[in-house]
């Protein structure tokens, strides 16, 4: 895939262990899914109404994979709500080049990451490709249509998560 988020560097560090129970402790418990995915809010606004059965299926299969990662609703609906701005975006411009958009993403990543990107990036993989695996390789080729994989505030958003998530199972074992 010519994806930022789903394109392993062999080259990265492995998150860094140390304090990980303390920093879970910190972070707080809040990796846990909702009761329903209805609570992940999507905001489609009008035309939500007038999806086809392809689009719901999709919508509960992206719902359900917030659910599957144990995202509370307020991270779901910031990524959802990222993702339906940088899809409307790409939609008002032209053809994307999905190597110069992985370059692009990459660069306003390691922006806000700095020396940290490589450990960041690599705790959004792991949860990438747990998510992946466990739904038959829908979501890559998700974020590869979409080029999700190429939107750096929704890696942001998911790595974010995703060291939450890490560390919170590191410090509960």
């Amino acid at each position: 895939m010519d994806t930022f988020i789903d394109t392993p560097d062999p080259a990265e560090a492995a998150p860094d262990e140390a304090g990980a129970q303390e920093l879970a402790a910190f972070l707080g418990p809040d990796t846990t899914a909702p009761d329903s995915l209805t609570a992940y809010q999507f905001p489609y606004g009008p035309d939500a109404a007038e999806m086809t059965p392809a689009q719901q299926a999709q919508d509960t299969e992206a719902r359900q994979w917030l659910a599957d990662a144990g995202m509370p609703a307020a991270t779901g609906t910031t990524l959802a709500k990222i993702a339906v701005e940088h899809v409307a975006r790409l939609a008002r411009e032209p053809e994307v080049i999905p190597e110069l958009a992985a370059r692009e993403c990459e660069s306003q990543v390691r922006a806000i990451f700095r020396e940290r990107t490589d450990e960041m990036v690599a705790y959004a993989r792991d949860l990438v490709a747990e998510l992946n695996a466990k739904h038959g390789g829908r979501v890559v080729d998700f974020l590869a249509a979409t080029n999700l994989g190429n939107c750096a505030p929704l890696i942001v958003q998911l790595a974010l998560f995703a060291q939450k998530r890490a560390l919170a199972q590191k410090g509960r074992k």
